[in-house]
């Protein structure tokens, strides 16, 4: 209905129409406002949007709560909490739609109520990634946001649970309202024998017209305690043991992007800059070899940033990979977006607590 209504839909007389704006614009508009606060001028220079585009953008982003209006500098415009885990959101998606990055957004907002750190990590394609992850005692859990992928490709939402079960995490799946709960739990019954939502590991939250989530109530179980009650006051959730440490890194669901690090790290400390594609495959360990394809290893380096070009070698031309130009020995390279002003965009965990960045 969206594309259908941006297509054909008669112009609004509001220069401000929802219909204008995609999510490239929305992310154009909360990364400009991510470091400082700015006037409407200065977002026009940073976004590159066209004024009609701009309005919109932020008359949608203020409905939503992403922006407001700088308290100490009047006529500047800042980015609210919510704002600050959007843009998280927008920048590790890869094909996801609104509805599926609103529904994460309004989620890890509802989380932080609790005392929980969501960390949102950047989708690498090829690569089974959870849409969010955080610990509370000692158990990591893994956030699966379900959208269309319910009804249109369940065989990825059982993907994700066995996955995340398999690396010993509990997931948590969140559902953009109640409709979707019959049929996911008929997949997960169908995927699983015996299955039991909550007891193995494995928890359903929708979110209601109030805009918050609920957990899915099955006579008989438990629902996980951090998850009970309204969420409507902050009220702190005392776990076992401390929630998360401020540095808490991403549990692995899929070890490959960090195998593919380690190989390349390894390849620029001895002098490489570059390594074909058949390097890479090769110095794979040797289980890993035994399940992996070199077009999924070529997926999941493309998508860790790495450039490649195809070069012809005893007549075939594979693709050969530029290592030192993307890497160092901690890692990608930082990413910029203020062209003249050099700021560094460092938010590399993607950790939010409390609707605020750690």
């Amino acid at each position: 209905m969206v594309a259908s209504s941006r297509r054909y839909a008669q112009a609004e007389d509001s220069e401000a129409s929802p219909w204008l704006v995609d999510q490239d614009d929305l992310e154009a508009l909360l990364k400009a406002l991510s470091y400082r606060s700015r006037s409407l001028e200065e977002l026009g220079g940073y976004t590159g949007l066209r004024p009609d585009k701009l309005a919109a953008a932020l008359k949608q982003s203020e409905d939503a709560g992403d922006v407001g209006q700088d308290s100490e500098d009047e006529g500047r415009l800042r980015l609210n909490p919510r704002g600050s885990i959007h843009l998280c959101a927008l920048e590790g998606r890869r094909n996801e739609g609104e509805d599926h990055v609103e529904t994460l957004t309004d989620l890890v907002m509802w989380l932080g109520t609790r005392h929980i750190a969501v960390t949102i990590p950047e989708q690498v394609a090829g690569v089974l990634m959870p849409d969010g992850q955080f610990r509370y005692g000692d158990t990591v859990y893994n956030v699966e946001v379900e959208c269309s992928t319910v009804a249109k490709a369940a065989e990825q939402v059982v993907r994700n649970v066995r996955k995340a079960r398999e690396a010993g995490n509990r997931v948590l799946i969140a559902l953009p309202d109640a409709s979707g709960v019959p049929r996911l739990l008929q997949v997960l019954d169908s995927a699983f024998t015996g299955f039991r939502l909550w007891p193995d590991g494995v928890g359903v939250v929708w979110r209601g017209e109030d805009g918050l989530f609920h957990p899915h109530q099955i006579p008989g179980t438990e629902v996980w305690p951090f998850l009970e009650g309204d969420g409507r006051l902050p009220t702190p959730v005392q776990p076992e043991e401390e929630v998360a440490s401020p540095t808490l890194a991403l549990a692995e669901t899929d070890p490959l992007p960090r195998i593919l690090r380690g190989i390349i790290q390894e390849f620029v400390k001895a002098g490489k800059a570059e390594a074909t594609s058949e390097e890479m495959f090769d110095a794979l360990p040797a289980q890993e070899r035994a399940r992996r394809t070199d077009n999924q290893v070529g997926i999941v380096l493309s998508g860790l940033g790495l450039k490649h070009h195809r070069a012809r070698i005893n007549g075939a031309r594979p693709r050969v990979y530029e290592l030192a130009t993307q890497w160092t020995d901690d890692g990608p390279t930082d990413r910029t977006i203020g062209p003249s002003e050099g700021e560094v965009d460092r938010r590399d965990s993607r950790r939010w607590s409390s609707g605020s960045p750690s």
